[in-house]
Parts: structure tokens; sequence; C-alpha cells
């Protein structure tokens, strides 16, 4: 069994990545809403954010491990592999992000993710259609810098956050400028 500091053990937790994206925005002069409380596994938006007149929603994922996190069962290897677990919790957030959108209309969506190939190539291949909903996609890597995934060719990159400098923003139109 691996150790637990052993971070393919223990993939990227959800609380991680939300604890940066929150100090990321609070760095850019958000002002923090709201924040879930993954270890309870709180229903609802996970992060929700103001800045002035605008609102943000994110959906966080994180990187699954191959040991359970309950201590419980941290005797277990987790049966599912992390890549193909890393593709349900993606397509978790994508419909989340979504519904979101629909609820919210008034609300800039964004999903936030650790930067993982799995998850840059899945992005890569729905980030046209991503874009054209307007839900924006935050990649946070291990030393919380942010990434700007590219938009797929033929989109129009009709906005961004612009306030945000080039290398943290996500992509995606902002929500109501169409």
């Amino acid at each position: 069994m691996p150790a637990p500091t052993d971070t393919k053990a223990i993939g990227r937790p959800e609380a991680d990545v939300q604890a940066q994206i929150v100090e990321h925005l609070t760095r850019k002069n958000w002002s923090i809403v709201r924040v879930a409380n993954t270890a309870s596994r709180e229903q609802g938006i996970d992060i929700i954010a103001t800045k002035r007149s605008r609102t943000l929603a994110i959906e966080v994922k994180g990187w699954p491990g191959t040991a359970y996190a309950d201590p419980r069962r941290s005797h277990e290897t987790k049966p599912t592999a992390p890549g193909l677990q890393a593709r349900h919790w993606f397509s978790h957030a994508v419909l989340t992000a979504l519904l979101m959108a629909n609820d919210h209309q008034d609300y800039e969506v964004a999903i936030g993710l650790p930067d993982m190939p799995t998850y840059r190539n899945l992005h890569g291949r729905i980030a046209r259609s991503l874009h054209t909903l307007g839900v924006t996609v935050l990649f946070v890597d291990s030393s919380a810098t942010f990434k700007r995934p590219e938009i797929a060719r033929g989109a129009t990159a009709r906005s961004t956050w612009r306030r945000v400098p080039q290398r943290c923003r996500p992509s995606g139109p902002r929500r109501g400028s169409h």
C-alpha cells in the first residue's frame, strides 16, 4: 500500500484546487461569497465570487488517487483507474456548469481543474462548445499557477476575464457578452 504522502495514492484533492482558486480570486479583488465544504461533500456551487456587478460561479474538481481518502478504507486500492475516474469527474463538472449557467443566467460560469493531461485532452475536445456556451475553464498547476487553455480553431475569442493577466485567464466568453 502506498504511503499516505504518495501523490499518486492521494491524487490532487478537490479542496486543494478549490483553495488555490479562492486565493487567486482574492488576490484579483474578487469577494468570496461562498466556498463549499468539500470534506462533507456539501451540495451546491463550489465557489461563488463577486466583483463589482459580476458574479462568478465555479464548479471544482480534483484529481483522483489510487487509494481511498477515508481512513476506514485506506488499506484498499480503488478499482477504477484515476484516468477513467477523472473522465467521469470531468463530465460531471461540465454538466454541473451547464446547469449552473441555465439556472443562474446572470452568472459567469467556470470549471476549475488541476492541470493534468487527461483534463487538458478532454477540454481540447469540447473547448469550442464550452466557449460557445459561455463556460470558462481554469487549469491550476501544482504551484497554483493558472493557465489559459487554447480555444478550438474557428471559435471566436469574444471576451475573457480582461482584468486578469494573460497567464491567468480562463478560456471562453463572459456570460452575457453575446
